[in-house]
């Protein structure tokens, strides 16, 4: 999901805003070390929001049920310094999703698996908060929790399987990964 970076164009705080399906929004806080703020939209949003408003508003967001998508890839190629607020993300009850950003500005990383290993050595993630990152609360980010990020009964089956001694072993490695297979819609492919 590219929705642009914290390089200070765009949108009301120095990122950019964009629409994803009608679902929800997405902003990218200039001030919010490597995160991209997703929210359900309101009919009463703020069409003018306050470009001086702050950091990140942890708690509102864990009251929203906001999920914070963090672009490791995109953090790393424009050399942010501040990392998101992980551990405040942790202590709230916010779930954390993980992107890739893929764009030839700010983000030329197309390997979700980077994105993993990133998040990991770079934001300080557990191997479960980042897996969890790229399927579960990949899926609620997207509006799609109903259908994407989840196997289970009634739910499309697009997955791969990994012949590795580990789940760490998905974050641990950086490169030279292959699935074992790739299931589209429960067939393999």
């Amino acid at each position: 999901m590219a929705v642009g970076s914290n390089s200070g164009a765009g949108g009301p705080r120095g990122g950019a805003e964009v629409a994803v399906g009608s679902d929800v929004g997405v902003d990218t806080e200039a001030d919010g070390g490597g995160v991209v703020v997703v929210r359900p939209p309101s009919d009463e949003e703020d069409e003018d929001p306050d470009p001086e408003s702050g950091p990140i508003d942890v708690a509102a967001m864990a009251e929203n049920g906001t999920v914070a998508v963090l672009l490791p890839a995109a953090f790393y190629f424009l050399r942010e310094q501040r990392p998101p607020p992980v551990d405040a993300f942790r202590r709230a009850g916010v779930d954390m999703a993980i992107a890739s950003d893929m764009n030839p500005g700010s983000s030329p990383v197309a390997s979700l698996l980077i994105g993993l290993h990133m998040g990991c050595t770079l934001f300080g993630l557990t191997v479960e908060e980042a897996l969890l990152g790229v399927t579960r609360n990949a899926g609620k980010a997207m509006g799609a929790a109903a259908t994407a990020g989840v196997i289970g009964v009634g739910r499309p089956a697009d997955f791969t399987t990994w012949d590795l001694p580990s789940p760490g072993h998905l974050v641990y490695q950086l490169g030279g990964l292959a699935p074992e297979a790739v299931y589209v819609g429960g067939v393999r492919l």
